[in-house]
Order: structure tokens, then sequence, then C-alpha cells
């Protein structure tokens, strides 16, 4: 691993405490204890909230947002982001490890048409406003904290390879980041991340209150793996509040 990735990793995570990594682990823990599809759920979330993000993701961007749940496509992308958000936790010990699964993520969607840094900013923000609404008593403004901080290196190491430099990894350089980028993440939404923090229960979105209703125990549906698709969705829709509230679907399990 070269130099410069090592040194900014650990110049970067060094102010995530040891106390702020038990935080982030133990609330992770509890948060997928809690819901076993919680990559599945996650994007559920995701998508609801950001529903013209879904053509950037072939496999299964042509379905209606209430068709999502019950797609084996979308379902296995879930899980496989649910192990790799798993896989840094688990590493979080070990930094130069954690950067490089960061770094290679970003490097594989870097490669990708259509997406952006901003997809992952919305992402992880969207990661911490589910468990924070699915397991409100364990997310104190401390735990809150620890994982915005978490985030933020997360955004610092990504961001890079998103440039024109760094983006055809193809190349495999890993000089894309530095102590200063991890110090300034150059432009993550911090101060973002940090209004969850503040932010009034009210003024969460109708989608994540819906899932708050249902009983954190309960799954999401088995998928039958014949589902059939339907038609073309219609183009990209606006991304804002009251467009995604009108969109949002109930897809609490049913008796």
């Amino acid at each position: 691993m070269g130099n410069s990735l090592r040194k900014a990793t650990t110049s970067g995570s060094a102010n995530l405490t040891n106390r702020e990594r038990k935080y982030v682990r133990q609330t992770w823990q509890a948060f997928c204890q809690a819901n076993q599809d919680y990559g599945v759920l996650i994007f559920v979330e995701f998508f609801q909230r950001y529903p013209s993000y879904l053509p950037l993701f072939p496999p299964f961007g042509d379905l209606p947002l209430k068709d999502l749940v019950c797609n084996h496509r979308f379902r296995a992308h879930g899980y496989a982001v649910g192990h790799q958000i798993a896989a840094v936790i688990d590493t979080l010990e070990d930094l130069d490890v954690m950067t490089e699964l960061v770094r290679k993520t970003g490097v594989n969607h870097a490669a990708k048409p259509g997406l952006k840094p901003e997809h992952f900013e919305h992402l992880l923000h969207v990661i911490l406003e589910t468990m924070q609404t699915r397991c409100p008593e364990q997310f104190t403004q401390d735990v809150i904290a620890a994982w915005i901080k978490l985030f933020d290196v997360v955004m610092a190491v990504t961001k890079p390879e998103f440039s024109a430099d760094t983006a055809p990894e193809a190349t495999g350089s890993k000089e894309g980041v530095t102590d200063d980028t991890l110090r300034n993440t150059g432009g993550c939404s911090s101060s973002t991340f940090s209004q969850l923090c503040t932010a009034p229960s009210s003024k969460r979105t109708s989608s994540l209150s819906e899932f708050t209703a249902a009983p954190s125990s309960v799954s999401l549906p088995t998928v039958p793996l014949g589902v059939r698709q339907q038609s073309l969705r219609e183009p990209a829709r606006s991304e804002s509040q009251s467009t995604d509230a009108e969109s949002a679907v109930d897809l609490r399990s049913r008796p």
C-alpha cells in the first residue's frame, strides 16, 4: 500500500477514539440483529428518498419502487452492500485494511457511468438516519458524532477516486488520498450529517416514519425468484421531499 495512503489513513482516523469505535461497532451490531435484511432495508430507504437514482442501477433500475423489495437482484445488491459496510466496521482497528476496502469500493463505482461522490454521501446519510430511526434509544449524540466521523473519513477516501486523475483505476493508483484530504474532506457534508444530532424527529421523512411503525423484529418479505418485472419505469422524477413522500411505499409486513 502506498505510503501516502497509509499516512492519510492513520492521520484521518486518529479522530475516531477507542470509545467512538466501540460506539460504532455496538450500534451497528444492534441494528443488524434487529433487522436481518439490514442491507435491503437501507436501499429501500435510499431509493424512497432518491427515486431518481434508480436508473443508475441497471439490474433493477427499470422497476417501480413498490416492486423492488420482491426483486432478487435488488435484494442481492442490498445484501452485498450490507456486507461491505460490515467489513469496514469490522476493520476499524486495522486502518490500512479499512481504508483499502473503502478505496476499492470508490474505484469500482467511479468506473460506472453516472455515479458521483454525492451519491455515496446521500447513501451514508440514509444509513445513519435509518439506524437512528430503528434504534433510537441507542443513538445518543455521542454515538451519532462517532458515525459522522467515520463517514467523513469514508468520503475523504472515496471522493479522490472520482477525480479525472484517479477515476480510471484500471490505473491502480493509491496516491489520491492525502493528509489534507482527510483533515479537510473536500466538500464532504459533515455539516449535513451533524444536523442529525439536533434535528427533531418530526423532521424525518415520511418513509422513515413508516418503517419506524413496523416491528423491528419483522424481516422484509421472502422473495419469490420468479417475480415478474413490470414495464420500463417513467423517466427520473424530482428528488424534492414532497415528491418522495408521495411516492413512498408502505413495505411493512402484512398479516
